[in-house]
């Protein structure tokens, strides 16, 4: 690929940031499309085939750049260029919009630098050190890093230090709940006819490991009444003994992130179980930020990541333990009172301190630098 030259406007930029980003999962949602929005910048979004293609290639139709006589020119780029996850080949763009006098920064929101043993998805993509060297590799090149919590900004810290000699700068921008997201209060579910509580959890295949923390809370659910409704991952998929475990259970497939929120408002109670371990360090809050916009109390695994957001026995209940997990859902089940005190005091919580539209300042610093 030839020296790539952007090309020179003869009026002002009309947005602070270009996003680029690969469809493919949630996380555009949190770490793209919502600060886009509110920073009305631009939103350079393309599938992954379409990606291929189009940043190997010039004259794509979403991702335009145009060779020249004097190099290429990115005729639809503004402000500053915000790369997600970049690879290599996404790197080389950066790099040479970099070398042009234009800021960009890379945005992460998952620890890509764990052994592939602690993570399904890194497992599933055969996500080894070559991968992970390329990497660091791209992320090296960036002006500076947007990550999603400070645990994921001091894990990389450590790595670039010690792997590449050097920290580039690092900002910590959190996911926070769109109020807009939350007008549509409309359940999928059509009101449960027995008038059974309904205890449910969410997550995609990637989070198998952290549903069987739940499995004797979801038992006890059944034994107690409850209807178990499971969002996402169908566990039965995986292994056919879950059937024979739980017995009847309603399952929501995977919806569009912008209608996720309508699958789980069906819940009374919803759980959070989190393996513990490197990877999920790396994790960030958002189950307890849609539970508690959903009026759902929650009950969480006792992990960091929701011990400093999750105040135990005011905005919701912790374990530490599966076990415990079970018997502070079933506190929930017997008391309405309970239930009703933590979802108020959860939801006044996110309205005042999770809202990315009192947050968005986060994401113009880091971007500006």
């Amino acid at each position: 690929m030839k020296r790539l030259m952007l090309k020179k406007r003869k009026s002002p930029l009309s947005s602070i940031a270009t996003w680029y980003v690969v469809q493919g999962s949630a996380d555009v949602r949190w770490r793209a499309e919502m600060p886009a929005k509110h920073l009305q910048a631009r939103l350079c979004v393309l599938d992954e085939e379409t990606a291929k293609k189009e940043l190997t290639k010039p004259n794509g139709k979403k991702f335009r750049w145009v060779e020249t006589d004097s190099g290429s020119e990115y005729p639809d780029h503004e402000g500053v260029a915000v790369w997600t996850r970049p690879c290599m080949v996404r790197a080389m763009h950066g790099a040479s919009m970099s070398a042009n006098g234009v800021r960009v920064v890379a945005e992460v929101d998952d620890n890509y630098l764990t052994d592939k043993k602690q993570n399904i998805f890194m497992r599933m993509n055969n996500y080894g050190p070559e991968q992970r060297e390329s990497h660091i590799k791209a992320f090296a090149t960036m002006d500076g890093i947007i990550c999603s919590t400070d645990e994921l900004r001091d894990e990389y810290s450590r790595t670039f230090k010690k792997e590449i000699g050097y920290v580039p700068d690092m900002f910590v921008a959190r996911n926070h709940i769109d109020l807009d997201d939350w007008n549509d209060r409309v359940p999928m579910l059509p009101p449960n006819k027995e008038g059974r509580l309904r205890v449910g959890w969410a997550g995609s295949h990637q989070h198998v490991w952290d549903l069987r923390l739940a499995a004797p809370a979801l038992r006890l659910a059944k034994d107690m009444g409850c209807e178990v409704v499971l969002v996402g991952l169908d566990p039965a998929s995986h292994d056919p003994k879950w059937k024979e475990f739980l017995g009847d259970y309603t399952h929501i497939p995977w919806s569009d992130p912008k209608e996720y929120h309508r699958s789980i408002l069906p819940f009374d109670i919803g759980l959070i179980p989190l393996v513990y371990n490197k990877h999920t360090l790396g994790k960030s809050d958002v189950k307890f930020l849609e539970y508690s916009m959903s009026g759902i109390a929650t009950v969480a695994q006792s992990h960091p990541i929701y011990n400093r957001t999750i105040k135990h026995g005011e905005t919701g209940l912790l374990a530490s333990s599966p076990d415990g997990l079970a018997m502070e859902m079933a506190r929930l089940i017997r008391s309405s009172r309970l239930r009703e005190e933590l979802v108020e005091s959860a939801r006044q919580y996110v309205l005042e301190n999770r809202t990315i539209q009192k947050n968005i300042g986060e994401w113009k610093e880091a971007i500006l630098g």
